[in-house]
């Protein structure tokens, strides 16, 4: 219905099925199915979208659904599916939004919402079960996601203009949560189960909301928790996680914080076997606080409160404001005012409260 509408499909297999509709102006569809018991079905509405499917497995499915009234730039959506019994849905309403989705997994599900203009999605899955879900809303928003593991899950949501998510898992059974809300917000998730570590089962929640808020996780090692949450202005969070079983919370709120963790800072992937246990709380309100923190060990556990402006505990890229090395040691810091500084170096089962 409407002008210069095309549709290309091919399909090769067996008992497969498509549907196609596409109204308004310049819509265009191609779908390419060479599996069996494979469904398809692309509906866009406006000038336009374009969207190309091309499915290789056995009882995978495709639903695209694309919308802009605007009369300006189409939305485009492109999906290649080479795993059997895969499933993903492309939802995209506004101008000029674009999704790029890749399984190779099998039993894969995978689903991009992006409302607004010109919102960008990039993922790629090769795991077995591995879960997905990409919500954009507004304007300018960059998500990419690559997923190597399998069962690994990963829900991305952006609302706002111009915030960008990355996400890259190879870790076995993964959960990545990232919720950034305002204007030029950044995450970096990087998970990894590198030649002797064991990434398997690690959790990390990223909720930003305010303005060019940045936060950077790495995890290299198993069964860790981290948790960043900043709400305001350019607060900066960078935590490094190579020990077993650790935990990290990063709470900032306000300008100018910045939190650096380094649970066991060694480049060797076979330290992760001699670190675990290790526990980090930060809590920074105010303004330009600054806190950095270097665990090596077991069992270590530091907390570090710093309400105010301009409070110190080391100095990021230079002195570090608490050290913990070998076992049990515990350090707490509570900094509150202008101006304070401070700096702890721990042995082996130390105790230290300021």
């Amino acid at each position: 219905d409407g002008e210069d509408n095309r549709s290309t499909i091919t399909q090769s297999g067996s008992f497969s099925s498509t549907e196609i509709e596409q109204t308004g102006e310049g819509n265009r569809s191609t779908v390419g199915q060479t599996g069996s018991l494979a469904g398809t079905s692309v509906t866009q509405d406006g000038d336009t979208n374009t969207s190309t499917v091309t499915q290789s497995g056995f009882g995978s499915s495709t639903d695209v659904t694309q919308t802009n009234f605007t009369g300006f730039v189409g939305n485009t959506s492109t999906v290649t599916q080479s795993g059997a019994g895969s499933s993903n849905t492309v939802d995209q309403t506004g101008t000029a939004n674009s999704s790029t989705l890749t399984q190779s997994g099998i039993g894969a599900i995978a689903s991009i919402t992006q409302n607004g203009q010109g919102n960008i999605s990039t993922a790629s899955e090769t795991g077995l079960d591995s879960d997905l879900a990409v919500t954009q809303l507004g304007t300018g928003n960059n998500s990419g996601v690559t997923q190597n593991g399998a069962g690994s899950e990963v829900d991305i949501f952006q609302d706002g203009t111009s915030n960008v998510s990355s996400v890259t898992g190879t870790a076995l059974g993964s959960t990545v949560d990232v919720s950034q809300t305002g204007t030029g917000n950044s995450s970096t998730v990087f998970q990894s189960n590198a030649l002797l570590t064991n990434a398997v089962g690690a959790d990390v929640d990223v909720i930003q909301n305010g303005t060019t808020n940045t936060s950077t996780v790495r995890q290299l090692a198993g069964g860790a928790d981290v948790l960043v949450d900043q709400d305001g202005t350019s607060n900066f969070s960078d935590v490094v996680g190579i020990a077993n079983n650790s935990d990290v919370t990063i709470e900032q709120d306000g300008t100018g914080n910045r939190s650096e963790v380094d649970q066991n800072a060694v480049t060797l992937p076979l330290a992760a076997a001699f670190n675990e246990n290790q526990s980090a709380n930060v809590t920074q309100n105010g303004e330009g606080n600054t806190q950095r923190l270097n665990q090596f060990g077991r069992n270590q556990i530091a907390s570090i409160t710093q309400i105010g402006e301009d409070n110190i505990s080391g100095a990021p890229g230079g002195a570090v404001g608490i050290t913990q090395v070998g076992e049990n040691n515990t350090a707490n810091l509570l900094q509150e005012g202008d101006r304070n500084r401070s700096t702890i170096n721990q042995g082996v089962g130390g105790s230290t409260t300021i």
